[in-house]
């Protein structure tokens, strides 16, 4: 599934990282490629996850669907927060 970290997680992770200093106005001025299309494909995601939690046949399933979509709406909420 998706193993996509916010920018601030992966610098974290990433300390060497040059970002802090090519973007001296902070991460939110950073460019983000592809960002209506990461919005869309999570919005997709969310959909699809969402009619799973709530109507699937398979138990297991439901509860992985439940238990995934916090996580696909918290990126999806990061990547429109980013877009303003």
């Amino acid at each position: 599934m998706d193993c996509a970290v916010s920018i601030e997680t992966w610098l974290q992770l990433h300390p060497e990282s040059s970002l802090k200093n090519e973007y001296p106005l902070g991460l939110d001025a950073a460019p983000l490629p592809g960002r209506a299309q990461m919005i869309a494909g999570h919005e997709r995601a969310a959909a699809l996850y969402r009619a799973q939690a709530a109507t699937g046949e398979d138990k297991d399933l439901r509860k992985y669907a439940k238990d995934t979509l916090p996580i696909i709406e918290k990126h999806l909420a990061e990547l429109r927060r980013l877009q303003k």
